[in-house]
């Protein structure tokens, strides 16, 4: 147990690990679930907040482990950070950070592990790693904001629509890692946002902990995370048509699982968001799901969704044991929950018109099994 605890740790660049959510929630779905709750929240459909500060469309949302805030990556080429707190007390919310340094069209995003750090695709055919950093406010504006690829935060206190503030990457590093950010931490972990010692105010900053330039390989359009006993394993997929896995703790690459360009361009990935990963589950634009072993690197089996449509999205379930259950979203105005085991539907989730009374089931996907076979690169 103490050889876990000390091992099983994100690298020492990537930051601390942050505490749970500040409302206490269980991390395990099947946990929240035998939670009893006599007024169970339910959506109302009413618009809390409106947000905006890109200039493209928007691929991926993702949010911190602590709730602390969420990032979204765009077309415009940026990944912008939006805090949680405030954030539904008025309209016009623009975001406190902008990391612009990448390239290309932003096509994912993902927390790793549970720190303050975030990894982003590129069409540009690169995965960034950047860590957010707070600071005291001693930010200046900096002359040439086109030499810079980071966008520091307004100071919590400013008015909630006023522009970022630029900082060139040699003070958005000063500010992160100085002795002024020492003594507002006490000499590490992760500060509260809000008034610093001196009645100063804390202000965000960012720094890029790696760059994986695979330009060779195409556009990267999918990467998610996961810890192992002895590796923090960056997965993500290019157009080449390879799964790569890249230990940020020793920056190498460490697998790379080939898929045929039969199947179409990859388009999402998955892992399990507890426990050890022993499952991959990856989608494709032709509409193939494949399910891979982790622990052989093959891949297992295989399906394609009966609307032969870009899969867009899978997602592992938190209360899955021995079988992998997945929620893909694939198609229009649909998203399902499968048992990867065997390719069975557990439960449809389906948008209809106000006209049709009902549905049967051969109106909703299913998926087709298809011969690995077919599928060798």
């Amino acid at each position: 147990q103490r050889y876990v605890e000390n091992v099983r740790r994100p690298s020492a660049e990537l930051g601390s690990l942050v505490a749970a959510g500040a409302d206490g929630a269980p991390s395990s779905t099947r946990a929240a679930a035998a939670t009893s709750t006599v007024n169970p929240w339910r959506p109302r459909g009413v618009l809390a907040a409106n947000l905006f500060g890109h200039s493209g469309a928007v691929n991926r949302i993702c949010a911190s482990k602590d709730s602390l805030f969420f990032a979204t990556g765009s077309d415009d080429g940026t990944v912008r950070l939006w805090l949680t707190t405030g954030i539904e007390e008025g309209f016009g919310i623009r975001p406190k950070l902008t990391y612009a340094s990448q390239g290309g069209k932003i096509t994912d995003l993902c927390i790793v592990d549970n720190t303050h750090a975030i990894a982003s695709a590129s069409t540009a055919g690169s995965v960034h790693v950047f860590k957010i950093e707070h600071a005291l406010e001693v930010a200046r504006q900096a002359s040439d904001a086109s030499d810079s690829g980071f966008v520091s935060a307004e100071s919590l206190g400013d008015d909630l629509g006023a522009e970022d503030a630029t900082l060139d990457r040699s003070e958005a590093r000063r500010l992160a890692l100085g002795e002024q950010h020492q003594q507002a931490h006490g000499g590490g972990g992760s500060a509260l946002l809000g008034t610093g010692a001196g009645g100063q105010r804390m202000n965000l900053g960012a720094s890029t902990v790696q760059e994986l330039n695979l330009a060779d390989d195409g556009a990267v359009r999918a990467l998610c995370h996961f810890p192992t006993l002895t590796e923090s394993m960056l997965t993500f997929a290019t157009d080449s048509g390879v799964i790569h896995g890249w230990d940020l703790r020793a920056g190498r690459r460490a697998w790379g699982l080939p898929v045929g360009l039969q199947a179409g361009l990859l388009t999402a990935l998955a892992v399990p968001p507890e426990g050890d990963a022993v499952w991959l589950v990856a989608g494709t634009s032709r509409g193939f799901v494949l399910l891979f072993d982790l622990r052989f690197q093959v891949l297992l089996r295989a399906w394609r969704h009966s609307s032969h449509s870009r899969i867009h999205r899978v997602y592992i379930s938190r209360a899955t044991c021995s079988d992998p259950f997945v929620y893909i979203a694939a198609g229009t105005n649909e998203a399902a929950l499968f048992n990867a085991a065997d390719g069975s539907r557990v439960q449809t989730f389906k948008t209809v018109p106000h006209t049709v009374e009902s549905i049967t089931v051969d109106d909703v996907e299913k998926l087709e099994p298809v011969d690995i076979a077919a599928l060798a690169p």
